[in-house]
């Protein structure tokens, strides 16, 4: 098995950063600031990868992801998948941003060993745990910055 790096959700952030800040610069008093642009790219990467748990390959491919020892696969994938999407709509209310963030922060966290069992176990989304955690490393360092 050769291993993949998908960069998808990390190329959701990037455009979803630059496009709201572009925006912002353009007039749209909302986004005029790096920390709303932020907020726009985190959300359209939870879009991104809160419907993927929905997509039925993807879904299959994510609930292989499960650790073996966990209960109830498909819900926990269904329960996450609820939480990004959720968590991507708190990141756009400002009243609720820095809250979205924070239970995003311990979402990536919670999930983080799903990855590395994944890796483990050479799944279908298993992918080189190196490149991996620096993504998560980025996408944590990312929903931290909302909190400031």
């Amino acid at each position: 098995m050769t291993w993949e790096v998908r960069v998808e959700p990390l190329i959701a952030l990037v455009i979803g950063f630059l496009g709201a800040r572009l925006a912002g610069l353009a007039g749209v008093e909302a986004l005029d600031a790096w920390q709303p642009a932020l907020r726009v790219g985190l959300a359209l990467m939870f879009v991104f990868t809160g419907v993927a748990h929905f997509v039925p390959r993807l879904r299959a491919e994510i609930i292989d992801m499960v650790p073996p020892s966990l209960p109830r696969p498909g819900l926990l994938v269904t329960v996450t998948g609820v939480l990004e999407l959720a968590g991507a709509v708190g990141l756009l209310i400002p009243a609720t941003a820095r809250w979205a963030a924070a239970g995003l922060i311990l979402l990536m966290i919670a999930m983080f060993p799903a990855n590395i069992s994944a890796a483990r176990r050479k799944t279908a989304m298993g992918e080189a745990i190196g490149p991996r955690t620096a993504q998560q490393i980025v996408y944590i360092v990312a929903a931290a910055l909302v909190l400031v």
